[in-house]
């Protein structure tokens, strides 16, 4: 802040602070069931804030898939990982090279109704994938 408030600093770090307590806690409780077996979380009431001891093979069998002990198969994880990281960086950079392109000739040719050229690029720039991309649904007509 621009004004020397020591009361006024006080204040909004501890609410941001208290913000990202708020936010940061269920992240943490998640991670820390995920190291406890399933009778450890079963067990305890209320669920344990301590990281249990079976981190390496939870994350082991969920990234490398295989058996568990209710006779079930989970399928390996790091495919789908690498799988969802290849569609992430292939859109991101597609997006920039259209951005750099569109960036170059907003910038240098002058023609007429620019800015709204520019907005309707920012625009679909800012629109997810499955909204900007343009394949049928189950609620469309075309759905085989």
């Amino acid at each position: 802040m621009i004004e020397r408030r020591p009361v006024l600093d006080f204040v909004s770090h501890a609410v941001l602070i208290i913000g990202v307590a708020i936010i940061a806690f269920p992240v943490y409780v998640a991670f820390v069931a995920s190291t406890q077996t399933a009778a450890q979380i079963t067990g305890s009431n209320p669920l344990s804030l301590v990281p249990g001891n079976n981190i390496v093979s939870s994350y082991t069998l969920a990234l490398m898939g295989g058996k568990v002990a209710a006779g079930g198969t989970i399928p390996p994880g790091w495919p789908m990982l690498w799988i969802s990281f290849v569609v992430a960086m292939v859109i991101a950079l597609g997006k920039i090279a259209i951005s750099i392109i569109s960036a170059f000739a907003i910038v240098y040719f002058r023609f007429p109704f620019r800015g709204l050229v520019f907005w309707m690029i920012f625009i679909t720039l800012m629109l997810p994938w499955r909204c900007a991309s343009a394949r049928p649904t189950r609620w469309s007509p075309t759905w085989d």
